[in-house]
């Protein structure tokens, strides 16, 4: 059975004088996904967000939230609708508040008694019961970010928009809000809505992940589709480093090559040996980085240079020639343009 479609956009334009922001976007958000749209700073994700939560205008075309046309948000006495909460960049906290003061202030609507129960809900889901006594200045940016989404989360939207989440965050609050939002989404059922830069959390979070480039939604679909077979070379790049493999150097491998076909591989699926008497191409070390977990190298050989070598090889030294292959499997392909 086909998932409800929540939160639709039809055909949205969108300009800034000569600057176009989005060009004919189209894009369905199901009910109870969490949704990732990525793309490189500057590409209209933070503008498409608010356009989606109806607090942004646009020129031309169609929002529809549960089958229901929204009105622009020049058209509106208060922009925004009640069902669909947005989470800005600036956090909009009250200031010299705690945390219990700032989510009591979100629940001030309701009983005592839904707002008590609901108030512990959120500080445990939120990972705030530790800090709800604490001054929002003294917050840092996670514990703010966390804070923000559980004010928003006070009135049970049906959906959870969130601008850039992710932004600033160290490892340890990147990997407590993930775990915030997955609670949330799969506790209340949320269909939450993200865009983000930064295209290595979306793995751990997201059902589907868009990517915008050039005004366009190049490309929807589950994280692991996206990451091994990308539309172009750009929407490659944003979920990792990957290498654009010359005619030269797939031929020597014995690759079929096709004038209207790019290829590509990961470093990571580069294997490199020392063993002179193992199959491959010889490649020359340039520059050897350490990475912690593994070394990143960097390695030319006569039928291309500056490939990318992910490796524990405890031979890659700078100036070492060791040998490199390559498995078809392990190729990325896209049309070239």
């Amino acid at each position: 059975m086909d998932q409800h479609i929540l939160l639709e956009a039809k055909g949205i334009y969108k300009s800034y004088g000569q600057q176009q922001i989005v060009s004919k976007l189209n894009l369905q958000v199901l009910e109870g996904e969490i949704l990732a749209i990525v793309g490189e700073s500057g590409a209209g994700k933070s503008s498409l967000l608010r356009m989606l939560a109806g607090i942004e205008s646009y020129d031309q075309g169609l929002v529809v939230y549960d089958g229901v046309a929204l009105p622009k948000a020049e058209d509106s006495l208060v922009p925004g609708n009640e069902e669909i909460q947005y989470v800005a960049q600036d956090f909009r906290l009250l200031k010299n508040r705690s945390v219990l003061e700032n989510l009591k202030e979100a629940l001030l609507a309701f009983k005592d008694t839904f707002s008590s129960q609901k108030i512990a809900f959120l500080l445990t889901t939120l990972r705030l019961s530790h800090l709800q006594e604490k001054r929002i200045e003294l917050l840092s940016g996670g514990e703010k970010q966390r804070l923000a989404i559980a004010r928003a989360m006070a009135s049970e939207p049906a959906m959870l928009l969130l601008d850039e989440p992710f932004t600033q965050l160290d490892q340890t609050n990147k990997q407590l809000l993930i775990e915030a939002l997955t609670a949330i989404n799969q506790s209340l059922k949320t269909t939450i809505l993200l865009v983000t830069h930064q295209a290595d959390e979306v793995f751990q979070l997201a059902d589907r992940v868009g990517v915008l480039h050039n005004q366009h939604l190049v490309q929807l679909a589950a994280p692991q589709q996206v990451y091994n077979k990308p539309v172009n070379y750009e929407v490659a790049q944003l979920f990792g480093a990957v290498n654009l493999l010359e005619d030269k150097l797939l031929g020597s491998f014995g690759f079929a090559t096709h004038a209207s076909l790019q290829f590509g591989i990961r470093p990571q699926h580069i294997t490199l040996t020392s063993n002179k008497k193992a199959k491959g191409i010889k490649a020359r070390i340039v520059k050897n980085t350490f990475m912690g977990t593994f070394s990143l190298l960097q390695v030319d050989t006569d039928e291309q240079s500056g490939l990318l070598i992910y490796t524990n090889e405890g031979n890659a030294l700078v100036g070492n020639e060791l040998l490199i292959n390559l498995k078809s499997d392990d190729l990325i392909k896209w049309e070239s343009i």
